[in-house]
């Protein structure tokens, strides 16, 4: 008699992983929850005081990080003489404010950051919209909405920031870099990103 195979079921954050992988070839990365003053700096982005730490090692590390984006941002801007051309994403714990019981109200969230020097900025922006319709359509079999928004952050650009509603609700966001943070991370260079939250996406 030949073993019975179990088949494991895969946690959705598993799937989502499966398809940034194996369908746009896109690297994991890995960080820390903090927010790094100084590399925001190095790119233009303005270090917004949030959940404090209190015992940081250093000013630079004092608060947790809102949003993944920036982290990642740096990542491409460290690794730009990697490749021409390369993906990065991230599933890591952020937080926004404090619940009514004191706690942090931390959620993980899916970050990703496409990277290119041989394409330009608005394929690369199609790219990471099909990216999240695929992660939608494949786990969820929903097919999201994208709607403009302004911009909540000042990474995001001022006119091409979109949010992502599946079922009218919002799960996260789609956009590109603010020409001056695009500029700090190579002159010669077109970026696209998305964020989505985990838990609202399940």
């Amino acid at each position: 008699l030949l073993p019975v195979r179990k088949e494991v079921q895969k946690s959705e954050e598993d799937r989502m992983k499966d398809v940034l992988v194996k369908s746009y070839r896109m690297h994991e990365v890995h960080s820390y929850i903090w927010t790094d003053a100084q590399k925001n700096k190095e790119l233009g982005i303005e270090t917004v005081p949030t959940v404090k730490i209190i015992n940081a090692q250093t000013p630079d590390h004092q608060y947790v990080r809102e949003t993944m984006i920036p982290t990642l941002l740096y990542f491409a801007k460290e690794n730009r003489t990697f490749d021409d051309e390369y993906s990065i994403f991230e599933i890591g714990h952020t937080v926004e404010g404090f619940k009514e019981n004191g706690y942090c109200n931390e959620e993980k969230k899916l970050g990703a950051v496409l990277y290119s020097k041989v394409r330009g900025e608005e394929e690369l922006f199609i790219e990471a919209r099909d990216a999240v319709l695929e992660l939608c359509e494949d786990i969820l079999h929903k097919i999201p909405e994208f709607v403009s928004v302004d911009a909540k952050y000042d990474f995001q650009h001022p006119v091409n920031t979109f949010n992502i509603l599946i079922d009218g609700a919002g799960v996260g966001f789609l956009s590109v870099p603010h020409p001056v943070v695009l500029e700090n991370i190579d002159k010669k260079c077109a970026v696209a990103f998305f964020e989505i939250c985990t838990e609202s996406f399940a």
